[in-house]
């Protein structure tokens, strides 16, 4: 799927307008400047209310975090290597690099 949706964009660049690169580790910590960025893109409006809900979301989010015992994950877990997952998502990697969102930070 992934790799459809790259070979998507490289054929279709007249629509790169239409898309808004996230890096996670930014959308991981500083989730409303995300927002924000993606809304000033596509020059929506971005009202009190919605940062609101958006900030009270992220509060409890938070709480509920701090009360679950946190997850671990391994690739050998589930039965992967580093080589599989760099040659699964090898297209991807490429595009991002030659986009330069992997390195895109807020």
């Amino acid at each position: 799927m992934l790799d459809r949706a790259v070979r998507f964009r490289r054929t279709h660049p007249e629509l790169e307008h239409r898309w808004v690169d996230v890096n996670y580790a930014d959308l991981v910590e500083e989730p409303l400047a995300v927002v924000r960025t993606i809304y000033e893109r596509f020059n929506w409006p971005l009202e009190r209310a919605a940062i609101n809900a958006m900030d009270d979301w992220l509060f409890r989010q938070e709480e509920q975090r701090q009360q679950e015992e946190r997850h671990r994950y391994t690739l050998e877990k589930y039965g992967l290597t580093p080589e599989a997952v760099n040659t699964a998502f090898a297209q991807y990697r490429d595009f991002i690099a030659t986009h330069g969102i992997r390195g895109f930070r807020l």
